[in-house]
C-alpha cells in the first residue's frame, strides 16, 4: 500500500516539475519576442505600380508648374552692375538699375513700367518719346551668348553718344521641344531709328 502511495507522489512530483518547465518556458518565449521587436527595425513595404505612377505624375506636374512659372521671370541683363548703393542717395542700398543709363538706385528712386525699372530721369523721357523696336533676337538656355552683342551695342550707343535705349525679353514655352526661347528686343526713340539701324548692322 505504501509502495503505491510512493508511486502517486513521484508521478505528482515529475507532473509538476514538467508544468513548472512549461511556464518558464512561456516566459522566456514572451520575453524573446517582446526584445525582437524592439530591435527589429521596421522595413516599408513597397508601394504598388499605382501609387509609384502616381507620385511620378505628381513630380512633372510640379516640374511643369515651376517651369511655366520661371518662362514668366524677366532675365538679368548681363552687363547690369552689381548691385550697390543707390547713386543718388549713397545710405540707401540699390535694388534695381535704370534701363536706361544702368545707375544703381535704391527703392525711393525706382520708377517702374511693366518689367521695366528707370530712373526718375530717364523714366520721365520713356514716357514724353515713343519707341521703337529695331532689332530682336532668339536665343535658348543653351544659347543665351546670342543676345549679348545687344547688350553691348546698347552701353556702346549710351557712353559714346548718349542716345537712349533699353531692353526686354519676351518668353516663350516651346512645348514640342520642350525649351524655352528667349526673344531679346532692342528699343530706340522714333528719332533714332535710322541712325541706330545704320550702326548695328555695321557693328
Amino acid at each position: 500500500m505504501s509502495e503505491t502511495y510512493l508511486q502517486i507522489i513521484v508521478i505528482l512530483l515529475i507532473v509538476l516539475i514538467i508544468a513548472i518547465l512549461a511556464l518558464i518556458g512561456s516566459f522566456a518565449f514572451m520575453i524573446f519576442r517582446r526584445a525582437e521587436g524592439k530591435s527589429t527595425p521596421s522595413v516599408p513595404l513597397p508601394r504598388s505600380d499605382s501609387a509609384q505612377d502616381k507620385k511620378h505624375e505628381e513630380n512633372s506636374r510640379s516640374e511643369e508648374v515651376v517651369r511655366e512659372h520661371n518662362s514668366s521671370k524677366p532675365e538679368k541683363n548681363p552687363l547690369a552692375p552689381a548691385i550697390g548703393i543707390c547713386f543718388k542717395h549713397p545710405e540707401q542700398i540699390a535694388v534695381s538699375a535704370c534701363a536706361i543709363c544702368a545707375q544703381l538706385l535704391c527703392e525711393n528712386c525706382v520708377r517702374e513700367h511693366e518689367t521695366l525699372q528707370f530712373c526718375p530721369e530717364h523714366f520721365e523721357m520713356f514716357l514724353n518719346y515713343k519707341w521703337v523696336e529695331i532689332e530682336t533676337v532668339a536665343t535658348t538656355p543653351q544659347t543665351p551668348e546670342r543676345g549679348m552683342y545687344l547688350y553691348e551695342f546698347k552701353e556702346r550707343s549710351w557712353n559714346d553718344s548718349g542716345k537712349p535705349s533699353y531692353i526686354m525679353t519676351h518668353y516663350k514655352i516651346n512645348v514640342e521641344n520642350d525649351l524655352i526661347e528667349s526673344y531679346i528686343k532692342l528699343y530706340v526713340r522714333e528719332e533714332d531709328i535710322q541712325e541706330l539701324k545704320a550702326k548695328i548692322r555695321s557693328s
